[in-house]
Parts: C-alpha cells; sequence; structure tokens
C-alpha cells in the first residue's frame, strides 16, 4: 500500500489521476490499483502495488511513480506495456467497474459487478436471500448464516472487504465453515474476524468450543460504535495469531490476538452471529452490503512497509 499526496502533484496529474502509473527502475509498469482518493486535490490517495518478489526482510526496493500526458487516460490504454496493469476501485470510474483491474493484483477480488461472481462463493442461506447487482447485498434470515468464498486461505495472507452497509451482530473476515457452530443455537463459525456486537466493532478469534461473549473478550475495540462504514481488514500472521483493522487502523484495541485460533486454511467473507441470544433475527441488524473483496499477502507483523517519497524528476521518453 502507498499513500500519496497527489494535491503536492498537482502540476503533473490529471484531475481524476487517470495519467499517473508506477514503473520498476527499468521502466516496466507495475500493476497498481487506486483505492481511493482519485483526485489531484486529495492529500491522501491510496494506491496497492503488485511487486514482483514482495520486499524481502530487512531490505527496501525502489519504484517510480510517472505522469503521462495528463490527456492520456492509462486505464484505458491497450497496449501490451499498459493493459490491465493501471486500474481503479469499480465506484471510481465513469461505469461502473470500467477501469477496475483488481485481479491482476490481489490474490484473489471481486467487485460483484455481475452475477457471474457467485462462481467464486458459497453461502447458507434458509430464508435469507442475497443480490449481486453493481456490489453485493446479503440480507441474513437466522442466526449461524453465512456468504464466503469457494476458495481457502490462510497465515500470510489478508482478506479486506469494502463496507457500504453493515449492521449488528455481522462479521466479516475467516470464517471456517467446516468447523462447526458454537455458542447459543450454534450462532457463530469459527474464524479471525471484525465482530459487531454490544454497540461496539471489535476483533475477535474463536474456535469450536469457546464460550460465545460480546464486548471483544478483552481485546477492547477497533471502534466505540457500530454500522460504520469503510475497509474491514484481517491479517492472519501464524497458525495462532491475526490482527484485524479498519480502515486501516486498530483503534483502542490489543493486538495481535493469539489463542482461541480456527483451524486455516479457511474460508474468507461474511456471516451473522447470534441475533440476540436466540436463532431469529427479527429486530436485529440482519444485513450487510459489499463494494469490493480481495485477498492480498500479509505484511510481516502486520505492519505494512514504510514508504518514503523522493523529489520529481523530469524525464522524456
Amino acid at each position: 500500500m502507498i499513500v500519496v499526496d497527489s494535491a503536492a502533484y498537482a502540476a503533473h496529474e490529471a484531475p481524476n489521476l487517470q495519467n499517473v502509473e508506477f514503473l520498476y527502475p527499468n521502466g516496466t509498469a507495475i500493476p497498481s490499483w487506486l483505492e481511493s482518493g482519485n483526485s489531484n486535490t486529495a492529500t491522501a490517495t491510496v494506491y496497492w502495488l503488485k511487486l514482483s518478489g514482495g520486499i524481502p526482510a530487512d531490505s527496501s526496493v525502489t519504484v517510480y511513480m510517472g505522469f503521462a500526458d495528463v490527456n492520456v487516460n492509462l486505464f484505458s490504454i491497450s497496449s501490451h506495456m499498459h493493459s490491465g496493469l493501471v486500474g481503479e476501485a469499480p465506484e471510481l470510474s465513469p461505469t461502473y467497474a470500467q477501469y477496475d483491474n483488481g485481479r491482476s493484483v490481489f490474490n484473489f477480488y471481486d467487485n460483484f459487478a455481475t452475477a457471474s461472481s457467485l462462481s467464486s462463493w458459497t453461502y447458507s442461506l434458509p430464508g435469507g436471500s442475497f443480490t449481486i447487482n453493481n456490489g453485493l447485498t446479503v440480507n441474513f434470515a437466522t442466526s449461524g448464516q453465512y456468504f464466503v468464498t469457494t476458495a481457502t486461505y490462510g497465515p500470510g495472507t489478508a482478506f479486506d472487504a469494502s463496507m457500504t452497509y453493515i449492521a449488528d451482530t455481522d462479521n466479516v473476515g475467516y470464517v471456517n465453515v467446516n468447523q462447526p457452530g458454537f455458542g447459543i443455537g450454534g450462532a457463530v463459525w469459527s474464524g479471525a474476524f471484525i465482530r459487531l456486537a454490544c454497540g461496539v466493532t471489535y476483533p475477535d478469534q474463536l474456535s469450536a468450543g469457546e464460550v460465545n461473549g460480546c464486548g471483544g473478550g478483552g481485546f477492547g475495540y477497533i471502534l466505540p460504535s457500530e454500522g460504520v462504514t469503510g475497509v474491514y481488514s484481517v491479517d492472519v500472521l501464524s497458525a495462532s495469531s491475526s490482527i484485524q483493522y479498519v480502515g486501516y487502523s486498530m483503534g483502542s484495541s490489543t493486538q495481535p490476538i493469539s489463542g482461541q485460533a480456527p483451524n486455516y486454511p479457511s474460508n474468507v467473507g461474511f456471516q451473522i452471529a447470534n441475533c440476540g441470544g436466540g436463532p431469529n433475527c427479527s429486530g436485529y441488524g440482519n444485513s450487510l452490503s459489499v463494494q469490493w473483496a480481495r485477498v492480498r499477502g500479509a505484511p510481516p507483523n502486520g505492519v505494512m512497509p514504510s514508504v518514503s517519497i523522493g523529489t520529481l524528476e523530469d524525464f522524456h521518453g
């Protein structure tokens, strides 16, 4: 992840940053995905880069941020050098997902543009429903229901979901649907996830047989409220340790969390916990909406590498 003060380079950028790309020192383009702050007046534009070989421990890599002519739209260029290498989040384009190249950047990615996305997911929603149309909406009917990926992931990976709506008792993260549900009425599948309950949004990690409580089990909270939208992230650091974020911030929580770890590999996605101590969700928050979801490599110890930006150079090629 690279955060750029785009306003500092406004003289070289198109208003929507369509002319910005990232390059290795040899001039090879790096797959990049613009997540937010798609304006040359933004002071914190978030980009994600897929670096070949990553960044080895105790080392650094140098990449260049390049500016084409402001009239050039690198998102739409079909040349061999750029095709699919420069893109942006689906909601940022003139037409939904028009320039979304997330599948070229992340280990797994879905923008839920059409129902064809369904092939990557499995679900248990008896009496509930879901819709996929420029985003995903899931309506849960009873406790313990889920909507998760068919593929499974383990330590060294992270799951992110851009939540545009989320309600009480919803969980986001690693959900192991092969480990039996537990708690009141078998209401929660094992996993490492962000939970909304008891008026707060908090990190949790649960294995089969643990008592299903609420309030974070002593882990503190990420947000002292529920229903806050943004990017929800869970990094699985090891077979026993995970770390959770909302908006790339841990808030007042104590992390990483170790102990009561689920079995890995695990599905990733969404589930609903026990609804007020019973199986019927009526009267409780029982739905969520997602813009996009992805799996990426987790940084060591959950700490993203630091980024420093050098001086501006003039180059014409």
